[in-house]
């Protein structure tokens, strides 16, 4: 075998070993990227009452009537600045009660109960 031969071998293992490798690396993206899609599609439970009341620790969807956008947030997406804070967006699909768009409603702090003792959320 000569040195011509010898090379070209050599490039060719080289590339069958990078193309293992490559293959490796974008089945473990796709893994990851079916694993987030997963998690931030599974169905989640909100809450319902009938007399429309809202309190502290209900799940709720929220939805903006000028835009008839439902708003989700992607938890992974945390915007670097001095407070915590994460990216939210709107959608006019019908996403439903999912890790993405069922926010809980709780209070900033628990001294901060105002008058009333109760878990009822007073607004507007």
């Amino acid at each position: 075998m000569n040195s011509k031969d010898r090379d070209t071998l050599t490039v060719n293992r080289t590339q069958q070993k990078f193309a293992k490798s490559h293959q490796r690396v974008r089945s473990s993206i796709l893994s990851l990227a079916v694993s987030f899609l997963t998690i931030f599609f599974i169905q989640v439970p909100h809450t319902y009452r009938e007399d429309q009341s809202l309190k502290f620790g209900d799940g709720v969807m929220l939805k903006n009537s000028l835009t008839n956008g439902w708003l989700v947030c992607d938890m992974s997406d945390r915007i670097t600045s001095n407070d915590e804070a994460y990216a939210v967006t709107t959608t006019e699909k019908a996403v439903g009660a999912c890790a993405r768009s069922v926010i809980h409603i709780v209070r900033a702090s628990q001294n901060q109960g105002g008058p009333a003792s109760d878990d009822l959320v007073r607004y507007g």
